[in-house]
């Protein structure tokens, strides 16, 4: 089983968090299931993670300057659910929580005593982190669904990965318009996208600041496009395809809005975009473009292309996302990023 060295461990606690008067304690903070049944191979080898990580880091404690702690709780069962009560800290993690034991300390007293928290979680603890990492002042790395295939992901320098990110939140700052071309049936399509009265976030896996908290790995920069609420019309027009299956739609989209549906057989098209919305379903498009030109030290050297868009209708929105990603780039652990996150608001009932 791939996993970090002692010293790709101590350079990815520095690069994420960097060093602040202060702190004194580092916890890998993990969910054990509750029950034999509940538990899965990936579950397990992400406890082994947080063991092996847990003893490496301990061992160079003088190095990093803190106090390390395996840390367990039972598991909420569901993502982003509130955190028990509370926690254990352990030399290792049962198999199931109803061995963890009598030596119990309150959540509220481990907040407080922690500085620095890596969950490498079953279930996504990020939202009540987020709420406790504002209340008590730590910083937290949540990593739900850590497998070993995102091993290369924590070997790269955070550092360059945050002003990378920087560095496109500043270009989708200053945009005021992204232009996006499609390739359907040997048809080319556009779509505009207003990115006018925005302001583009940054979250590049590192957390240098006390109170925050945020996903790891990552690096992503993201802008959500002018909905028109400002009673100033939204300029995103332009030609839309989604996948369902094997089959391309087009959507016509106006002033922010699906106007149309551009195929022959509307009513059954309709249908099947209104059954999409209950419940809400992820279609994905594979997608290259030209190379997307972005670097720290020369704006016109080539860093990534656009590999893949996600397109999600709710019940009343739908969610455009675009992954940007090398290969190369991955190969090299060097960098990955998310460019957008667009949303469409959606007429009812859908015309056309």
């Amino acid at each position: 089983m791939s996993s970090l060295s002692q010293k790709e461990l101590i350079q990815l606690i520095q690069s994420v968090f960097p060093k602040l008067d202060g702190d004194r304690q580092l916890a890998l903070l993990v969910d054990v299931p509750n029950q034999s049944a509940d538990d899965t191979d990936l579950w397990k080898t992400r406890r082994s993670f947080a063991e092996s990580w847990a003893a490496q880091l301990k061992e160079a404690q003088s190095e990093l300057d803190l106090e390390v702690r395996l840390v367990g709780y039972a598991s909420v069962d569901s993502n982003n659910a509130d955190l028990p009560l509370e926690f254990y800290p352990v030399d290792s993690l049962p198999d199931v929580s109803s061995n963890f034991g009598k030596d119990s300390i309150p959540a509220a007293d481990f907040f407080s005593s922690t500085q620095i928290i890596m969950a490498p979680t079953q279930y996504s603890a990020t939202a009540p982190l987020k709420v406790a990492a504002s209340r008590y002042g730590f910083r937290a790395a949540t990593m739900p669904g850590f497998s070993e295939a995102m091993i290369p992901a924590l070997r790269i320098d955070y550092e360059r990965v945050n002003r990378r990110c920087q560095l496109l939140r500043k270009k989708l700052n200053d945009a005021e318009e992204a232009k996006v071309e499609f390739e359907s049936d040997g048809e080319t399509v556009v779509v505009h996208f207003d990115l006018r009265h925005r302001h583009a976030h940054a979250s590049s896996g590192r957390f240098p600041d006390p109170g925050t908290a945020g996903n790891l790995p990552s690096g992503e920069t993201y802008i959500v496009p002018y909905e028109g609420e400002l009673d100033i019309p939204s300029e995103t027009h332009g030609v839309l395809p989604v996948q369902f299956d094997d089959e391309v739609v087009l959507f016509r989209v106006k002033d922010n809005k699906a106007t149309e549906v551009l195929v022959t057989d509307h009513r059954a098209a309709n249908s099947r975009i209104i059954w999409t919305t209950n419940p809400p379903i992820a279609i994905w498009r594979n997608w290259d473009s030209d190379f997307f030109p972005i670097s720290d030290s020369d704006p016109s050297a080539p860093c990534c292309w656009m590999k893949n868009w996600a397109f999600m209708w709710h019940s009343d929105a739908a969610i455009i996302s675009a992954v940007l990603s090398d290969p190369r780039i991955l190969h090299h652990r060097q960098l990955w990023f998310i460019s957008t996150v667009s949303i469409f608001r959606k007429p009812s009932p859908l015309s056309g």
